[in-house]
């Protein structure tokens, strides 16, 4: 935790990604750091790993034991994100109160998108199809707003989650 993240670390972040794997980040050492460096690093660290906003974060130090009895639990937690089956009447009434508050913009063309329905699909990662007119029509901000009210509803925390936008047929 007294170091930025090396290369190293970085490519341990891609692979992790890239695999779609269920996650925490442990930051080791945490007794040479004060208070103040430890929210600091807590700042820095989105900026060091953008992508993976979504993950709980654990100090913990080896060498004095501190936070060390909560990292099975997180990982637990993470897993059980990962395996998480949505019931369908539950997608139904997300979906019913995501498109009162904050349905997608109209295209430069005017078209509306339309969302039709949300279906789980898989797990770890847990993946959901989302059948609209026209995906590309989705803005990148709403998808990420819809990634993060996933996570709020559901309870997604150290788990990537996949939303396929699908066109319906």
């Amino acid at each position: 935790a007294s170091q930025p993240p090396s290369a190293q670390d970085q490519i341990v972040a891609r692979q992790i990604l890239e695999a779609q794997k269920a996650c925490v980040i442990v930051l080791n050492k945490i007794e040479l750091l004060s208070a103040k460096e430890r929210d600091e690093l807590l700042e820095k660290l989105p900026d060091w790993l953008p992508q993976m906003w979504y993950l709980p974060v654990l100090f913990i130090s080896a060498h004095t034991g501190e936070g060390v009895g909560r990292l099975l639990t997180l990982a637990v937690e993470a897993h059980t994100a990962a395996t998480r089956e949505v019931a369908p009447e539950e997608l139904d009434a997300f979906l019913d109160k995501i498109i009162q508050e904050n349905m997608p913009g109209k295209m430069d063309d005017q078209r509306a998108p339309k969302i039709y329905n949300l279906k789980q699909i898989g797990l770890m990662p847990p993946t959901f199809t989302l059948t609209v007119n026209f995906p590309a029509a989705i803005a990148p901000a709403w998808k990420k707003w819809l990634e993060k009210q996933f996570r709020v509803k559901f309870g997604f925390e150290g788990t990537p989650i996949v939303i396929k936008y699908l066109r319906r047929s």
